[in-house]
């Protein structure tokens, strides 16, 4: 499984205009996919670093 994609995918589904929260974006890959909180942190900053999603404000992403 891409963790990294579902997060970005999730992302996309939870913003309402300001972006997700970063919180329920883990909470919603970990509750769909099963996976390791610690593991979705990571695929997150991961999608930061490779440009595809950024923090519009603190505790918020938006994907790219």
């Amino acid at each position: 499984m891409d963790l990294e994609a579902a997060a970005v995918d999730v992302m996309s589904d939870l913003d309402d205009g300001d972006g997700a929260e970063r919180a329920a974006v883990v909470s919603a890959v970990v509750d769909e996919h099963g996976a390791d909180p610690e593991a979705v942190e990571s695929a997150i900053q991961e999608a930061l670093m490779g440009g595809k999603c950024y923090e519009p404000a603190e505790g918020r992403l938006k994907a790219i």
